[in-house]
């Protein structure tokens, strides 16, 4: 879809509010102000905190990685991948930028051969080069404590330019495990952090149902309605002992600890399990309370393929919580139990049966690894939800080209693609539209049970609105009646490739992943001239004697740090004009930079479909906010808007489809405007 003229005019940035905007930010026309500065390398005895990739006990793990080991492949470099000799002082790397279509800073494009997308092509790149080894210029990440350093994750830094830093505060990406309180208010506007403060609470399976209860106490059950019944021990004990009683022990219940992954100490109960309830021995004879374990209503009634259990594992990114914006990935992961299922009453202690963990079913004798089926790559021809979308393999060939020998080759293999999923429900019959739906409403519906504590503590520890992401790996399960089951939340989904499949699913979701977050290179030095001799900064230094931790940020950057809607004036949707008015015009500085910001990350997205804002998430889901969002009603009217121009015959009070948003419109107005670099007047 390509947007008016007019309208395009009315986004683009004036130079003059982005110098006041992003200052720092190092774009091409000040490139060669900090390429003339003094490069220095960063030596070892400059790093405050030498150690390795991945912490642990006593620092020892098969994946933890130095970085000397990463300087020091074992296999070469891929052809054409950026290298720079570990020695090499004064080293100059170059950068690929996305540039913006209004105006905002470039952000760095992330790249790989292994991550396949042609339509990358696409997008307006600039190549400026950076000063690899400066200390105020270059781009560092870095790797938290306790953060597992997988392969895909270094390669896919180090191949796009970036150097791993041990520095506490000199990086531009932290990817972590945890992030402490101090780590978020210190950030700069530039920086980008891979979690969010307040998501650990669907995180633990506990917390996760905890949550997700009293949205249905507060919005209805009906509304919220897409988890078993669950019970926490040993809290909830005796309800669940009188709840047993009151079946008769007829029904059955799947035991999982509430912090446990990879199906460890899950099983499946019909009676009271009194054995979770004891104590436990410390190993210096201290008595300590019994472990945390959720006890839920065990689906019996999953839909099959070829009589075999199986579950979803589904990405989704989260951007931002004010406003919300989701995406999903167009790509994920079936993963299969390896024997047939027989029943929820038969064979309970046989997990290769009941589970469909892929840590579990990898060491049944009956695992099909999916390195003997041939797969398609991430071609990004279309999202999920797309009824005509399909995926292509590496070969370039399209479904039709050897498509028996392919389906029967996958259909024995214990881990699918989700889009191999969707089409064995489109030849089976089964409306695959209607579930993805209904697999977009779930993952809403979670990140609700949430948005009040995450927006609160956001504003209480970082200064600002989108300086972290997160990427999360959903567990659903489908059954019979084509209901979907949210079964668990991963705040780490695990991005080990252990098979040519995980690779090519796996780098591409990495890859744009951190490109849709969108870092900006920028300047250290000229940033902390302004922010750290700043008042706020006195303040928050001695916020910090204290014990405390205060948010810094200069003042100009309040459309940023506060809520650009609410700045304009527009506190809920009744501020806003109406469908059949116009928009921009009643919108300052701050609606139109969430709005700008918002198009640009949908630039950059690849192969993620975004499922909130949409046309209609105002009516559909504002009523489940605890608190009216300023900035969600205007990205729903703003949606509205850009539907007017896509079908401009419909009238304003008219419901179209709420399909969710993915790039390619984005791109082709991007192909039909005019250059972006005339300034409005």
């Amino acid at each position: 879809m390509s947007l008016p003229a007019e309208v395009r005019r009315q986004l683009l940035l004036d130079p003059q509010q982005l110098a006041v905007l992003w200052p720092h930010s190092l774009d091409k026309l000040s490139q060669k102000i900090y390429l003339e500065d003094t490069l220095s390398d960063i030596s070892d005895e400059e790093d405050p905190l030498p150690g390795k990739y991945m912490g642990g006990k006593n620092g020892k793990k098969l994946k933890s990685r130095t970085w000397e080991s990463l300087k020091k492949p074992k296999r070469p470099a891929p052809q054409g991948a950026n290298q720079v000799a570990p020695n090499m002082k004064n080293a100059i790397m170059a950068v690929y930028m996305v540039r913006s279509a209004y105006g905002l800073p470039p952000t760095i494009m992330f790249h790989h051969e292994f991550a396949k997308n042609p339509a990358r092509l696409q997008l307006p790149v600039a190549s400026v080069q950076l000063a690899h080894h400066h200390r105020l210029a270059g781009l560092f990440f870095k790797i938290g404590p306790g953060a597992v350093a997988f392969r895909v994750v270094l390669n896919m830094f180090t191949n796009s330019g970036m150097k791993h830093t041990h520095h506490p505060t000199k990086w531009n990406v932290l990817w972590a495990k945890r992030v402490q309180a101090e780590e978020w208010s210190s950030l700069t506007e530039y920086q980008k952090v891979n979690h969010f403060p307040g998501t650990r609470g669907i995180a633990r399976k506990d917390s996760l149902y905890t949550n997700i209860e009293q949205m249905q106490k507060r919005c209805g059950f009906e509304h919220f309605n897409f988890v078993p019944r669950t019970f926490i021990l040993p809290a909830e004990a005796e309800e669940l002992q009188q709840y047993m009683e009151q079946t008769n022990n007829e029904e059955t219940f799947i035991v999982k600890p509430a912090a446990g992954s990879c199906g460890r100490g899950i099983h499946l109960i019909k009676e009271m399990p009194s054995h979770l309830l004891e104590r436990r021995l410390h190993r210096n004879g201290v008595e300590k309370e019994p472990k945390t374990y959720v006890v839920q209503h065990y689906i019996g009634n999953p839909l099959l393929i070829d009589g075999y259990k199986f579950d979803i594992r589904l990405y989704v990114l989260v951007t931002c919580f004010d406003p919300l914006r989701l995406y999903i990935f167009n790509e994920g992961l079936v993963r299969f139990a390896t024997e047939q299922y027989g029943g929820e009453n038969v064979s309970l202690d046989n997990q290769f049966m009941h589970l469909t963990n892929y840590s579990v079913n990898k060491k049944s004798a009956k695992f099909v690894n999916p390195s003997v089926a041939k797969f398609g790559s991430c071609s990004g021809k279309g999202s999920l939800g797309d009824k005509d979308s399909s995926s292509t393999t590496e070969g370039g060939k399209g479904e039709g080209e050897g498509e028996d020998e392919e389906d029967d080759e996958i259909n024995n293999a214990s881990k699918w693609r989700i889009t191999e999923l969707k089409k064995w429900c489109e030849k089976q019959g089964l409306n695959w539209p209607l579930i993805f739906e209904r697999i977009t409403d779930v993952v809403v519906k979670t990140f609700l049970s949430v948005e009040a504590i995450t927006v609160e503590q956001l504003r209480q520890y970082t200064p600002f609105r989108n300086c972290c992401f997160e990427l999360f790996g959903f567990d659903l399960m489908i059954d019979a009646n084509l209901k979907v089951w949210l079964i668990e939340v991963n705040v780490q989904p695990s991005l080990a490739c252990s098979s040519p499949m995980d690779k090519d699913i796996k780098y591409t979701l990495v890859r744009d992943t951190l490109t849709t977050a969108g870092p900006i290179p920028y300047h250290r030095g000229l940033w902390a001239e302004q922010v750290l001799s700043s008042p706020e900064a006195a303040a928050a230094a001695a916020a910090v004697a204290n014990g405390t931790y205060m948010p810094i940020g200069p003042s100009n950057f309040i459309h940023r740090s506060a809520n650009p809607a609410q700045a304009d004036g527009f506190t809920s949707t009744s501020s806003l004009p109406p469908d059949d008015k116009e928009l921009l015009p009643t919108l300052g500085v701050g609606g139109k930079l969430v709005i700008k910001e918002a198009e640009d990350e949908l630039l950059r997205c690849g192969n993620f479909t975004r499922v909130f804002p949409s046309v209609d998430s105002d009516v559909k889901y504002g009523k489940f906010f605890q608190s009216p969002r300023p900035n969600n009603y205007l990205m729903a009217r703003w949606e509205r808007e850009k539907r007017k121009w896509a079908h401009p015959s419909t009238p304003s009070n008219t419901t179209l489809s709420a399909a969710p948003a993915t790039n390619s419109s984005t791109f082709n107005m991007l192909n039909n405007s005019t250059s972006t670099t005339n300034t409005t007047q």
